[in-house]
C-alpha cells in the first residue's frame, strides 16, 4: 500500500471482524454486540505494561500502564434527575422530603460518596449526609441550617475501588 493509504474494517451492524495468526483465529470484532473477543485459550495480550498503551479498561475496572485504577462517577441531582447520566443503569428517586437513593449497577460495596448540597431557595445553608453505602446503590439526606430534613439539589462523586 501507498504511504498515507487508510484501510477501514467496517463490520456493519450485525457482521465480525476477525484477526488471525498463521491461519489460527485469535480474536474478532462482533458489531452487533460492539466489543472484542478473544478466541484463544489465555486469551489475547494488548501488549505490556511498558507498552505505548494510553488506558485499557476491563471487566469494569479501569487500568493504566498494568495497574488496576479506581473508577469515579459523578453526577448532579435536581429532584428525580440525574445528569449528567455518566453510565448506563444509574438512577436516582427521592421517596421522602429530603431522602434520595442513588441506584448504580457496580455490585460492590467498596466505595466512597462526597456529596455537596446546594442551598434551596430559602435562606441558610444545607448540608448533606452520607446514610449508607450498598452493593449497588447509595442513600444521601439533606439538611437546612436548622437540622430539619429538606428537598434540594446536590452534587456526588462516588470513587470506586478496582477490587
Amino acid at each position: 500500500m501507498a504511504a498515507g493509504t487508510n484501510i477501514y474494517l467496517d463490520s456493519g451492524s450485525s457482521g465480525t471482524v476477525a484477526f488471525l495468526s498463521n491461519g489460527t483465529l485469535k480474536a474478532i470484532f462482533d458489531g452487533g454486540n460492539n466489543r472484542f473477543t478473544s478466541y484463544t485459550n489465555g486469551g489475547v495480550d494488548l501488549g505490556v505494561a511498558g507498552g505505548n498503551w494510553k488506558d485499557v479498561y476491563h471487566t469494569g475496572v479501569h487500568v493504566n500502564q498494568g495497574i488496576d485504577q479506581p473508577i469515579t462517577f459523578w453526577g448532579y441531582v435536581s429532584g428525580t434527575t440525574l445528569s449528567p447520566s455518566n453510565d448506563d443503569g444509574w438512577s436516582v428517586s427521592n421517596p421522602s422530603t429530603g431522602k434520595y437513593t442513588l441506584t448504580h449497577n457496580q455490585a460492590n460495596a467498596n466505595y466512597a460518596v462526597t456529596v455537596t448540597a446546594l442551598r434551596g431557595s430559602g435562606a441558610g445553608a444545607y448540608s448533606a449526609k452520607v446514610e449508607s453505602v450498598a452493593s449497588n446503590n447509595f442513600k444521601v439526606t439533606i439538611f437546612d441550617d436548622a437540622g430539619a430534613v429538606q428537598n434540594s439539589d446536590f452534587m456526588f462523586i462516588a470513587c470506586f475501588s478496582p477490587t
